[in-house]
This record gives structure tokens, sequence and C-alpha cells, in this order.
């Protein structure tokens, strides 16, 4: 079949060529208008996960993912000023406004929902905190002043009164780029000397991410810039640098062009994807140029040289690719759609490399026979001795195993999920700055909420046992989860308004006995107000109801503390009959959680599953345990000392992290089965073992330490260059992955086979051409 294929290719090189320009041609056309960018929250979710559905059952109503916060901080002072407070009216009548809002769910200060209640006197006086118009005079600002100070502190007012609160849903429609930008051109309109704005939530930060693409894109172009500087250092001719390139950037436009055709919607974050395909692709190019150049001196024609190197990669090259396409099909056992379109398109991508492999050979039976080129390094010669199998038996070999075994424990410490602000970005970014200041500044509002329901028939958010289940959830969380905030529900206002009816007597701060007295209450509070006003805590047929737990942060101990307490109250609170019980959790505690939970249960199932799957093909290939146990002993290795390093770097594994950390493990599995096939290829040629390995280091492995260099050294940059903390943080994981498995490959692996003498290598072979040589 191979011969078939190098003998097609050598004769009809031009067809394949034309073929392959219509392909990539077309593919380039899906590629430009089909790729989207865009971010689906539900194909980012976990499903069938608890969690999930109650996003999905309750978003409609309540929102809870979108959710913005803004602080308009006054730095001359306290907020008591009319200029500020007049500017923070507009600036809240700017997000009011804006299309994706979510009116009902807008709070502010300025809004006529926003009520203060006093009374005395037989009076009860319900009235708008800062509607319709600011406090201007002595007496009013005075009033305003007891106002806040009694209701509102920590949740719209800063706890050091400089600064105020505005809290906005938006639409999952919103374009978080332009959004982004809306915020920029706000704060360039209203930002000043003495008026700082800081804006936080989910579109906020994708927005950000999406911003800095461009910045990416750059930091991409570098690095293929420096690809191509190594390359030419290494060949030291055109060739060795075009034909490498224009294969994985045919193959990389090959796959956009299925990503556009299906209509998948590519997450910013994981760019670094076609990246990762472009190095292996990029890998698979080099060996087989370098081959073809190695068979140039021996070959009469360039055609003759590309059918050799051909018939004689071609199916270590398909094995390899087939074992790394099936590390990405086992990303679809992660139940979120988004990974599991992604994982089979993946699939796909790389299994065109075999026939982007063809269009290489295709390319080079065109050209002439290069008069100048070169397949070695300067100092080869000490390489040869520093990975010499000497070295590698009793250095190297000893040092992977410990190296795995200190992996394997180091890693145990990798936390699941991440903390305060966002890992995407730097800790030293104004959206994690402004993060950090919102959270310090409000003490009944954080970044991340927790959403509990209620539903039922009729009008539950009239009863009062569902009143007294809000208030005793509230009081379990917060007595038992340092992070939370007291709850925002009705419990407050309808306690409010009874100890107002009772002339201000504290001791009556308590839930009406009476569905009729909790309607008074709520009727007093709502009136003269709008339709509307209730529709952060209830529906307007009063059947379903929300209270919202805030946190400064997401990391996993807040989140499962959350969750645990959530589920010892409803094992220990005393439910009557027919009373409806609090189901959580909702907004973006919810989700996180949902996301850790596949995460955790799924990290060690990839692993294994990835293990089986390159452990099958490497059987394959080689029909040989010994093989396969030893290029497995080099991925595992590399890939539990980049859980180390994850470890020790404070990163987190997340939705965006286990896919490349995942794949992590089959990239460079090229490089063993390059090698060993190249032992074994020299072997069946009548070189014993040594003679063998040594042959194989300054053909292949020459070409694998090109390859692994071309990626890790455009790789280290991107920690000093990236606006994005994830990419420089996953550029540097992959560049460790990349070296380990470079090392292993030409190390280990020779070491590990001249050690166990796997079934495939001609060892007895050798021994009987010993033997009859001595008899």
């Amino acid at each position: 079949m191979v011969s078939y294929i190098s003998n097609f290719v050598i004769r009809f090189p031009r067809i394949i060529l034309a073929i392959a320009f219509l392909v990539t041609s077309g593919a380039a056309y899906f590629g430009v208008t089909g790729v989207s960018l865009k971010v689906v929250i539900e194909d980012m979710l976990p499903a069938n996960h608890s969690n999930v559905e109650l996003y999905k059952e309750f978003r409609s109503q309540f929102g809870g993912v979108n959710n913005v916060l803004v602080e308009v901080e006054n730095k001359a002072g306290d907020i008591y000023n009319s200029d500020f407070l007049e500017t923070y009216r507009e600036v809240s009548d700017e997000f009011y406004f804006h299309d994706n809002n979510i009116r009902p769910l807008f709070e502010a200060a300025n809004l006529r929902k926003t009520r203060s209640v006093a009374g005395g006197e037989g009076q009860i006086l319900v009235s708008p905190l800062m509607w319709p118009e600011v406090p201007r005079s002595e007496s009013d600002m005075e009033h305003f002043k007891q106002i806040v100070r009694g209701q509102f502190l920590g949740s719209l007012v800063s706890l050091d009164e400089h600064s105020m609160l505005i809290s906005a849903e938006l639409s999952e429609e919103v374009d978080s780029r332009e959004f982004v930008a809306f915020i920029d051109n706000l704060k360039s309109e209203f930002s000043t000397k003495d008026v700082k704005i800081s804006v936080v939530g989910r579109p906020v930060l994708l927005g950000t991410v999406k911003k800095y693409l461009p910045h990416m894109l750059l930091v991409f172009a570098a690095s293929v810039l420096a690809i191509a500087a190594v390359l030419f250092f290494y060949f030291r001719s055109w060739v060795g640098v075009a034909v490498p390139m224009l294969v994985a950037f045919a193959v990389t436009i090959w796959g956009f062009g299925v990503i556009g055709l299906v209509g998948y919607n590519l997450d910013p974050l994981l760019l670094l994807l076609p990246f990762f395909v472009f190095a292996t692709v990029l890998s698979h190019s080099v060996q087989f140029v370098s081959r073809v150049f190695d068979e140039i001196e021996n070959s009469a024609t360039m055609r003759d040289a590309v059918k050799e190197g051909l018939e004689r990669l071609l199916f270590p090259s398909t094995a390899a690719v087939i074992t790394d396409a099936a590390g990405f099909t086992v990303l679809a056992l992660v139940t979120i759609p988004s990974i599991q379109s992604l994982a089979f398109i993946c699939t796909f991508w790389l299994l065109t490399l075999t026939p982007g492999i063809i269009v290489a050979a295709a390319f080079m039976a065109v050209l002439r026979k290069p008069t100048k080129f070169r397949t070695t390094l300067p100092g080869q010669a000490v390489l040869a001795k520093i990975f010499g199998l000497k070295a590698s038996r009793y250095v190297f070999l000893p040092a992977f195993v410990a190296a795995l075994i200190a992996g394997i424990f180091i890693s145990q410490g990798l936390k699941i999920g991440d903390a305060e602000g966002s890992p995407i970005l730097w800790k030293d970014s104004q959206y994690n700055k402004d993060v950090k200041k919102i959270n310090s500044s409000f003490d009944r509002v954080g970044t991340d909420v927790m959403q509990a329901y209620f539903s039922g028939d009729g009008e539950i958010m009239l009863d009062p046992r569902v009143y007294h289940q809000i208030e005793a959830f509230d009081r379990y969380i917060y007595e038992r989860v340092l992070p939370a905030t007291r709850a925002q529900s009705l419990v407050p206002i309808v306690k409010n308004i009874n100890m107002v009816l009772w002339e201000g007597d504290p001791s009556y701060q308590t839930i009406p006995d009476t569905e009729e007295e909790i309607g008074f209450n709520i009727y007093m509070f709502r009136s003269g107000g709008e339709p509307g006003d209730f529709a952060a805590y209830t529906n307007p047929e009063w059947s379903i109801g929300k209270l919202s737990i805030y946190t400064g942060e997401h990391s996993a101990d807040t989140v499962n503390a959350l969750m645990a307490a959530g589920h010892e109250f409803l094992n220990t609170y005393q439910f009557s009959d027919g009373e409806p019980r609090v189901r959580f959790a909702g907004g973006q505690i919810g989700i996180i959680k949902a996301s850790n939970d596949e995460i955790e249960h799924k990290e060690n199932v990839l692993l294994i599953a990835i293990i089986i799957v390159i452990a099958v093909n490497l059987l394959w290939l080689y029909r040989s345990p010994a093989v396969a146990v030893v290029i497995i002993l080099v991925l595992t290795t590399s890939h539990f000392i980049t859980m180390s390093v994850m470890t020790l770097m404070d990163v987190g594994m997340n939705l965006n992290t286990l896919p490349l950390a995942a794949l992590g493990l089959g990239r460079g599995v090229d490089y063993s089965i390059y090698m060993a096939d190249r032992i074994r290829d020299e072997m069946r040629h009548g070189h014993e073992f040594a003679k063998a390995a040594g042959r194989a280091f300054n053909t292949s492995g020459i070409a694998v330490i090109v390859t692994a260099l071309t990626m890790i050294l455009p790789l280290l940059p991107w920690y000093f260059l990236s606006p994005i903390r994830f990419q420089a943080e996953m550029g540097v994981l992959l560049a460790i992955i990349l070296m380990f498995n470079m090392v292993g490959a030409l190390t280990v692996v020779p070491a590990a086979i001249g050690l166990l003498k796997p079934r495939g290598f001609p060892f007895s072979t050798q021994k009987k051409i010993v033997r009859a040589m001595v008899g």
C-alpha cells in the first residue's frame, strides 16, 4: 500500500498539488466566512449537571451568569457630593439604557425601585433613595446620608463611603467586545482626576480577551517567523523551510475550513489549539523533509529521494498521526458540548496530516535536486556524546523514572478551578485590580454569586414558611462559610416594614406569621412603584423566588464549602408538609461547581483513556508491549512534570486548561515513534544495536531536536510578550512537554530498547550473524 501511494505521488505530483490547492482555497473561504470567535454559555456547561439544569430553568427570570458590577468612586472624598452623585446617575443611566441590559434586574441607587423604609407616629414612609433627582440641599444630603448609613452601606455604597455600586444583568446575546468598547467610551467620558470607574463581570472578561486578540495573533506571527529562522539555520535551504511551513499552514487552513463549514463557535482562548495542531504538523513535515534530504546523496533524482523517503516514513508517520488524533477523540468523554465538538473537529484536523505529508512529497517531487543543504547541527558530535547510550542508560533513564515519581507526588497538589478574579489575565491586569477593589469595598455584595430558588404552585412567596426557610438557609451558610455575605432576598424588606409598622421597635423586626401580613408588607413597599420592581426576587405571579449569596472569590474550597453547607441545611432543617424546599446552586458559583465537578470526574479518566489509546496504537505499530511501555513512560513523565509545574506556578485546572493538559500527553509521541522506528530500520539493514542507535540519533534524532527547538524557542517568549496570562502559561507548559518528550525520545527510548530487546527489533538475528562469523 505504501509503495503504491509513493509511486502514485511520484507519477502525478502536479495533479495532487492542484487538488490540494482547490481544497485549501475552499477551506480558506469557509474559514474566513464561517469561523466565529463567540462564546455560547450553554455550550460551555456540563450537560445534565443539576446546577446547569437549575440555570436553564431560572435564567430567563433571574439571569445570574452575565452579571456586571460597576463601581463609581469619588477619589476626592466621600459620596455626599451633588456633582459626584450626578455623575453616578449619568453613568447608571448609560448602563440602564444599554441594549443588552435586562432592565428588571438592574440595581442602582438612582432607580425609583431603590427605596428606603422609615416611619413613626403612626406613619410609614417608603420613598426612593435618589429619585427623581439627586440630593442638593444640605438638609437633603444629610437625610440621604442617614438613610445610606442605615440601610445601604456595604451594598450600594462602599464601607468607606467613597464609592457607589451599579449591578446589571446582560442578555446572553451581548457582544462582549462591543460591550468593552462601550465601557472604554464611558470611562473616557466620565472618568476624571476625581472620578474612577471600575467594571467587572463575565462579559467584561470575555470582551477584554477579544480586545487583546490582535496582540495574541501578533505573538503567534512572531513565533512562526522564529520557527522559519530555526528551520533555515538547520537545513540551510529554502526547501527545508518552505515545505514544512506550507504543509503546516495548509493543514491548519483545512481545519479552520471544517470549523467554518460546521458552524462551530471557537472560544478565543482555544486559539492555542490551532497552534497546537500547527506544531504537530510541522513536526511530521520536518521529519519527512529531513528523511528526503538523507536519501538525496544515494538517489539519482529528486523524485527517487522523495519516493524512498515517503516509503520509509509514511507508515510511522501515519501511526503517530493516528495516535495524536486519538488523543483528541478521547476529549469527547468530557460532557461539555463545545469540547465534544472540538474533539471531533480536531481529530479530523490531525488525520488530514497524512494527506499533508503526501502533498509535501508531491511538492518536493516537482523541485530540482538542491545543490546546497544540510541536515546536521553545529556541535552534533558533542550532542551525540551527551545523549549517547551510556549516559542514556545510567543517567537519563533513572532520571526519568525519578522524575515520574516526583511528578506524580507533586502534581497531587494541583488545584481545580481558581480563586479571586480571573486566571486568564495577569494578576496586575486592570480587570483583576478592579475585582479586588470592589470585593474589598463592599461587604454585602461580591463578584461571585450563588443563587438559590423556590418554586411551587400558587403564591409561595407569600408563604411565611418560605421566608423562615430563606432566613434559616442564609444564617446557616453565613455562619459556616467565611467568604459568604448575608443573602439578598425579600426577607429583610418584609422584616424592616414589619418593624416600622410597630413604631420602629427592633423586637418586631421579624417575619410575619400569616400570608395576609406578608402580602400587606409587600404592598406597602411596592406602593407607588412600577411593574418589575421585584423581578430580582420573584416573578409577577409570586410562584417562584430567589435569594443571592455573594462571595469575593470562587476557589474550589469556597465553592465546595457553600455546596456542603447547603446540603447539610437540607438534611437538618425541619420542613413542614408541603413546604417548598430551597434548590441550589445557580449563578456563577453553581456554574463553577458544575465545571469543577466535570474536571474532577474526568481528569483521571482522560489520562487513563489517552494512555490506553496510545498503548493500543503502539502495540499495533510495533507488536511489542515493551516498546509501548517505554514510549508511554516518556509521555507520562512529561505529563506529570507539566502538572507539577502547573502546581508550582499556581495554575489551576479549569475548562480552558483541561483540553490542553490532556492533549499534552500525546504531543511529542511522534518523537519517540520516529526514533524507535529509525533504530529498527537501521538494525534491519544489518547494523548492530549501538551503531543503529547512533545512526538514528544523527538522522531522526537530530530532526527531533530541530523540530522541538522550532517550537520551544518561539514559545518561551510568550511568557513575557502576551497580555493574556493563560496564553503565556500554556506556552511555557507546552514548551516543557516538548522538551521532556524530546529528551525522552533521544535517551530513554534507545536505552530501554537496548535493555528490553523488544520483539520486532532484530537482536536475535544479529547474534546469529556474530556466531556464524565466529564459527
